[in-house]
């Protein structure tokens, strides 16, 4: 059986998130213990390694009564995040409403 849109998102959220870990704890101790962190480190830290945005769309679609209907709300940069996290997750391109003609 095929996984869920919403499945989907949450399995490519999943891999997103670990294949960030490692970086972002070496970077977060670095930080803790008062060392310099580079520019580009840092950079990456406040924005490949912030997941907060896909993290909100996926709640935003989790709690939806309709996931399409939501999907169809979502902006050109939600959308984009959504395709981002349906090809980690296994690549299920309804997820994102793009429908393959027959």
């Amino acid at each position: 059986m095929s996984k869920s849109p919403l499945e989907v998102l949450k399995t490519g959220i999943s891999r997103l998130k670990s294949e960030t870990e490692t970086r972002k704890q070496h970077i977060l101790s670095q930080l803790l213990r008062k060392e310099k962190v580079s520019d580009i480190d840092e950079n990456w830290l406040d924005n490949d390694a912030n997941l907060v945005d896909e993290e909100a769309i996926i709640e935003f679609l989790d709690k939806a009564s309709d996931y399409e209907h939501a999907l169809a709300q979502l902006n050109t940069h939600q959308k984009s995040v959504v395709e981002r996290l349906t090809d980690l997750g296994g690549g299920l391109k309804s997820a994102v409403g793009i429908k393959k003609k027959r």
